[in-house]
């Protein structure tokens, strides 16, 4: 009876040795970033850094110029940093050959951030499927984002009463890069929007660079030439933000003669909701890139994702108005990552979870 109890604990000692051993290897994982500049795509690194840190991966960055620089940056930096998981985001025209590069390299790809286009999709299949080493793909709800953007400037505007001469709200929009599946979705829920409130018209939607710069002066133009606009939907929070440089320069009122907001979450973005420039930010989406680390790492230790989420995975976002934005602003603004313990999400970690929770309220309540 000793020696049978003696040989449990052993074969429990090892068990607990092995696992302890694995865990302490670091997974090495290779993120190639779109835009160094970006406040949004800063906000993506920062996070993911924070939670490699906690999990012992072993992350590195690497930045693409452009959308056509993008599969030569990966191909290069597959063979320099030999990854386990490459994470990368889809681009119109170049995503596929993105795949193919991870595909032959025997790297496994999480694609986030951005969906397939339906013409893409089709070619291209789901996760798993023609491409094995591509295992998951995240992506937020830009359609909703477009939506529910829309929708509240709208609804903004007509209880300002900025009805034009016909009667009707005056709209224009400023969208992203056509090479952007994040630009067509979010169009597609302007449209949405649009089809809801039959007494507004659209009267040019333009589309830019993502810039700052370029939204300011397509923004400028727009309000020359469409004088009764009393709402601009922009794509992002930095297109926003250049919206309302052209709009204080045409002599117009913000919030109450014209209502402008954006896509992101990020800093700026934040500080225009809570200095009353812009209506407000939908986003949420900046933290994907950190929530898919923590699914490859419960890949990469046997607990793989896809049983209880399948391999592609919406992300819902949130809006941030001047109502609610004290709940958001001071824990997302300062970004102390670091002060959250993302261990507590992942379920090789935590056996008895049953679902994940990738959320920013189940952050601040990991955080207190």
């Amino acid at each position: 009876m000793k020696k049978i109890f003696s040989k449990f604990i052993c074969i429990i000692i090892f068990c607990f040795t092995t696992v302890s051993y694995t865990y302490a290897q670091p997974i090495h994982a290779l993120f190639i970033n779109p835009d160094e500049d970006s406040s949004f795509w800063i906000s993506v690194t920062e996070f993911m850094k924070s939670v490699s840190k906690d999990l012992n991966i072993d992350l590195q960055v690497v930045y693409a110029k452009n959308r056509l620089d993008h599969v030569k940056v990966a191909k290069q930096a597959i063979v320099e940093y030999s990854p386990d998981y490459l994470l990368t985001l889809f681009q119109v025209g170049t995503g596929r050959h993105q795949l193919e590069a991870a595909e032959a390299a025997n790297v496994r790809t999480f694609v986030f951030n951005t969906s397939v286009p339906p013409r893409e999709r089709e070619r291209l299949g789901v996760p798993r499927q023609k491409y094995k080493h591509w295992i998951g793909h995240m992506y937020p709800d830009d359609v909703y984002a477009g939506y529910i953007l829309a929708d509240s400037l709208i609804r903004k505007a007509k209880i300002a009463q900025t009805q034009a001469s016909d009667g009707k709200i005056h709209l224009v929009g400023i969208n992203g890069s056509l090479d952007s599946p994040a630009t067509i979705d979010r169009n597609v829920g302007l449209q949405q929007a649009l089809e809801q409130h039959p007494d507004t018209i659209l009267n040019q939607t333009v589309y830019t660079d993502w810039s700052h710069e370029d939204a300011y002066y397509r923004t400028s133009k727009l309000l020359s030439r469409y004088l009764e606009t009393s709402v601009i939907w922009t794509a992002s929070d930095g297109m926003a933000i250049g919206a309302v440089q052209a709009i204080l320069e045409s002599g117009r009122k913000l919030g109450t003669q014209v209502f402008t907001g954006g896509v992101d979450w990020s800093p700026e973005g934040l500080d225009a909701v809570k200095n009353q420039q812009i209506l407000g930010s939908v986003g949420g989406h900046f933290m994907e890139g950190g929530w898919s680390l923590i699914l490859l790492y419960d890949y990469h230790h046997g607990v793989d994702f896809s049983e209880s989420m399948g391999t592609t995975i919406r992300s819902r976002m949130e809006m941030v108005t001047q109502e609610n934005i004290e709940a958001y602003y001071t824990f997302v603004k300062d970004s102390d990552w670091d002060a959250v313990d993302f261990r507590t999400f992942s379920k090789t970690l935590n056996p008895d979870q049953s679902d994940y929770n990738f959320s920013l309220s189940r952050i601040v309540r990991s955080d207190q």
